[in-house]
């Protein structure tokens, strides 16, 4: 990752504060990823986490490792959330990962971007039949936190297809 940042003065809630590249070794591309200051403001206490924030700590510190890294700006979390509107019969999602090799990871983090939050499923040994999901969800019970419910219901319907 290559970074490139400078202090800005007067940054509003739609500025760039700094930007990075992130190098995808499957392909050879390069892609430019902003860190927006409502991405910073969102790293204050009580507050949601933005997509870009969790991105940046992915890209960040999780270094360069062997497969495939998706981030929740990935396509592929686009398909998961198609998952519950496949639920009422449409096959998107499942023609979307038709190709998607589920048994090289013991463990999925799957994000859910839902009324402005995003909370985390963890799902470990998606492919077996004992597969155990987990909720991690900073908001818990509160009026603005998820479903656990209705997340695991979604994820078990969608792990069977």
């Amino acid at each position: 990752m290559i970074l490139r940042s400078g202090k800005r003065k007067g940054c509003t809630t739609n500025s760039i504060v700094f930007t990075y590249e992130v190098h995808y070794y499957e392909n050879g591309e390069t892609s430019r990823k902003f860190v927006m200051a409502t991405d910073l403001h969102s790293l204050l206490p009580f507050k949601q986490l933005t997509a870009g924030v969790m991105d940046f700590l992915i890209y960040r510190f999780m270094g360069a490792a062997v497969g495939d890294l998706f981030t929740f700006g990935c396509p592929i979390f686009h398909g998961i959330e198609v998952a519950v509107v496949a639920q009422k019969g449409s096959n998107i999602a499942l023609d979307m990962m038709s190709n998607f090799n589920w048994n090289v990871y013991p463990y999925l983090l799957l994000p859910v971007v839902k009324n402005n939050h995003i909370s985390l499923l963890i799902c470990e040994h998606s492919m077996a039949t004992n597969a155990i999901i987990y909720l991690i969800d900073s908001l818990g019970c509160t009026d603005g936190g998820h479903k656990s419910k209705e997340l695991f219901e979604a994820m078990q319907w969608f792990l069977e297809k």
